[in-house]
């Protein structure tokens, strides 16, 4: 590797590095690593002294640590929330997300893991020729892409919502490449009213709601978007706005029961409060949960309406 002046310092090479007598901390900032533990970076690494994750250093408005005093002041909530789950799978991936989240050692989540998120293969659920998914938070089409790929054309329609200029123009790009149709792209945010809000553009998967972001977006809610259609499938990955979100989704999931997919994993609060607030709104749900990083984010709460779910498998 070249060296290059970077935040003022430079950097080494792997030989370079080796050759230091140790004290250093490996950050791991590729996703295979994650699938290695801390003894085996250690070993590959002589010299290492700490290993820690990129996600590790979120910033607090993009992914809130999970505190042990937090944990330990709402335990009977997440009790509550891991009552509910219906599956091994979601009980085991919920208490390893637990101890992952609390000592930020990563290595009880990986025999959960389950690589593609959202739209994964043999999911206790079905789905339909006609179906309409919603698609909040659609970055640059990736979840478009997998559900694309799990389903063809075999949909009614999809509805696409991304309010980061530069990630809706990557959007509009991977649709036109794609060649699907019914595909319908909205350059809005998701929250409980139809207002305009500050808006942090950031790279990638980090813009966000902020007071004092730079950038003013349109928001608008998932019933007035959705109105008219007979909506059965929305993904929420929207940086911690998912409960604002599901304020302004009131009508669609009472009348509609549609298969949520919503991230839990921005905010502190968000394991117990988003089952909360989806349940005032329809208590008929079942439950589950997965993790879809061999790191604590990513966790992903699936609520599923009786009619849909896999006959026999609960």
């Amino acid at each position: 590797m070249k060296e290059r002046n970077c935040a003022g310092g430079g950097v080494l090479s792997p030989q370079e590095v080796l050759s230091h007598t140790g004290g250093y901390t490996i950050v791991r900032g590729f996703l295979g690593s994650f699938y290695m533990s801390e003894r085996q970076v250690m070993d590959r690494w002589p010299g290492c002294v700490r290993v820690c994750a990129a996600a590790d250093m979120y910033e607090p408005e993009i992914v809130e640590p999970l505190t042990e005093e937090f944990l330990t002041a709402c335990q009977p909530s997440f009790q509550a929330v891991r009552d509910m789950l219906a599956d091994r799978l979601s009980l085991d991936s919920f208490d390893a997300y637990i101890e992952a989240k609390r000592t930020a050692r990563f290595e009880p989540l990986l025999p959960y893991v389950v690589p593609t998120q959202y739209f994964f293969e043999d999911p206790p659920w079905t789905y339909d020729d006609h179906d309409v998914l919603l698609d909040a938070g659609a970055f640059n089409g990736d979840s478009i892409a997998d559900f694309l790929k799990l389903r063809g054309s075999k949909y009614r329609r999809i509805i696409a919502c991304e309010p980061d200029e530069m990630n809706f123009r990557k959007l509009e790009a991977y649709v036109a490449e794609s060649g699907y149709q019914r595909i319908r792209l909205l350059r809005t945010g998701l929250y409980h009213r139809k207002t305009e809000l500050s808006f942090r553009s950031g790279s990638g998967m980090e813009s966000v709601l902020d007071a004092e972001g730079a950038v003013t977006i349109d928001v608008d809610t998932v019933d007035h978007i959705c109105e008219g259609e007979h909506v059965s499938v929305i993904k929420m990955d929207i940086e911690g706005a998912e409960k604002d979100a599901l304020a302004g989704s009131g009508q669609t999931i009472r009348k509609y029961h549609p298969i949520l997919m919503i991230s839990a994993y921005h905010k502190k609060e968000d394991l117990i409060r988003i089952p909360e607030a989806v349940n005032r709104l329809y208590d008929g749900y079942i439950w589950f949960f997965r993790c879809h990083k061999p790191l604590a984010i990513d966790a992903v709460l699936y609520a599923v309406p009786k009619d849909r779910m896999i006959h026999g498998y609960i």
